[in-house]
């Protein structure tokens, strides 16, 4: 029979086990962007997989209208072949929270 401090450690190890379970499958589950223009409007983790190009006319490649977003772009780059000068965004953001993005390029206005 095991002491009661000895069954509480063990509940302690398995509710931790089960919430680091359920935080790594939450954290690796990211939605892609495949391709340009893309508007996120719901709070998650969104993955950009490969290297896109905006090819049509949008006021940003990538537009963000909610809140609690996770941009990843996965060392990818974001980029438009649109004529020299057209007035466009990378990433826009209409939120007041920060919405943080990692490792990859924004080219902005770079062919």
């Amino acid at each position: 029979m095991t002491s009661p401090s000895l069954s509480l450690a063990i509940c302690r190890i398995i509710l931790v086990s089960i919430f680091a379970t359920a935080s790594c499958a939450i954290a690796q589950t990211a939605k892609p962007i495949l391709s340009l223009p893309a508007i996120i409007s719901k709070p998650r983790r969104y993955l950009v997989k490969t290297d896109l190009v905006l090819k049509k006319s949008a006021t940003a490649a990538i537009t963000i209208l909610a809140d609690d977003v996770t941009l990843d772009l996965g060392g990818s780059v974001i980029s438009h072949t649109l004529p020299t000068g057209t007035d466009i965004e990378g990433i826009s953001t209409t939120t007041d929270c920060a919405t943080p993005y990692t490792s990859g390029t924004d080219a902005g206005n770079n062919k």
